[in-house]
């Protein structure tokens, strides 16, 4: 059967409804005609209200209210003051700026005002004032010829600092560069026992190209002084230089057969005819190199050993120059010899 309250299906035997707890004997007891009227007043009533819908409320107001005291409290705190005070600044830039423009103005004003005055003037200058001018733009000259004077020391100073002293045996670093690589050469130093001639290749000369500044001439002998001797590859021969005086300044040269990445010049200084002319002649002591536009200085023993000139990178060149700076002197002759010089590269 159903209930005549709710409509709600119940059993047979039911004497109470499980869904609207209305008593169905004193409802079986009504009218069909009442029966009805309560059924439709039950279906008019409105559905109760869900608690759930009090609690958000309620919630959201409580969140609403934290999120003010939160904000409350950070404005005590002094949170908002960077804010405020950039936007102060930026306030005070454009007053300050916009006072600065003014300004400006007003001394582009002044300026002009001061130009006609000027102008005013120029007209009645006399002749001592054009003077006092041309004097001081003479002066101005004169500076700047000082200038260029200080300009051409410091380009003699740069110069100069191209050559370096090679101690003896030791290593030193040029301040040239070479052309490949934009890296200071160190030229060292040592015994040609010591230098490694893997992968070289001895330079070949040209002999018509030898040149010397002087060389001794001997009437009556057939041996030759001249600056061929120093590098025909014979070490009995050698180059003797003919000047009065030790040899100082004096020097020979010849180009190679090609263009060489030179590492190693080997030298033998002196007269290696024999150990007594070693002894009776000038044996330099300190000789500059020129390779490849570059200069590299060395002093070197006063020994009868065959030395070598050791870079520490290749340099491109296709002749060399020598020149002597300092000997040891002989005990009869003044004459500088050099027997060999040999240029290793690839």
């Amino acid at each position: 059967m159903f209930c005549p309250k709710c409509g709600a299906q119940l059993k047979d035997d039911a004497k109470f409804c499980n869904k609207c707890g209305a008593q169905l004997q004193a409802m079986q007891q009504q009218t069909p005609r009442q029966q009805a009227y309560n059924q439709q007043s039950a279906a008019m009533q409105p559905p109760a209200r869900k608690k759930g819908g009090f609690l958000v409320v309620l919630l959201l107001l409580i969140l609403l209210a934290l999120a003010a005291g939160g904000a409350f409290a950070a404005y005590r705190m002094g949170a908002f003051d960077s804010f405020l005070s950039s936007s102060d600044d930026d306030k005070g830039d454009k007053k300050g700026s916009s006072k600065r423009s003014k300004d400006k103005e007003d001394d582009r004003d002044s300026d002009e005002d001061e130009e006609e005055e000027d102008g005013k003037d120029k007209g009645g200058k006399d002749k001592g004032g054009k003077d006092e001018d041309s004097k001081d733009e003479d002066s101005e000259d004169g500076d700047s010829k000082d200038e260029g004077s200080e300009d051409g020391d410091s380009k003699d100073e740069g110069s100069e600092g191209r050559k370096t002293r090679v101690g003896e045996m030791d290593e030193t670093t040029v301040p040239t560069t070479t052309a490949a690589a934009n890296i200071p050469v160190t030229a060292t130093a040592k015994y040609a026992s010591q230098v490694s001639y893997a992968g070289l290749y001895r330079a070949g000369y040209v002999r018509d190209t030898a040149y010397g500044s002087s060389n001794v001439v001997q009437k009556g002998s057939k041996i030759d002084n001249s600056a061929w001797s120093a590098f025909d590859g014979d070490t009995i021969t050698s180059w003797q230089e003919g000047r009065d005086g030790d040899g100082i300044g004096e020097f020979i040269g010849i180009g190679f057969d090609r263009t060489y990445q030179v590492k190693v010049i080997t030298v033998l200084l002196g007269n290696h005819r024999s150990a007594e002319l070693y002894v009776k002649n000038n044996t330099p002591r300190t000789l500059t190199f020129q390779v490849g536009g570059q200069e590299f200085q060395a002093t070197f023993p006063n020994e009868m050993q065959r030395f070598a000139l050791e870079f520490s990178q290749p340099v491109e060149a296709s002749d060399i120059r020598i020149t002597v700076n300092d000997v040891y002197r002989g005990t009869v002759y003044a004459d500088a010899s050099i027997a060999e010089v040999e240029v290793y590269g690839y």
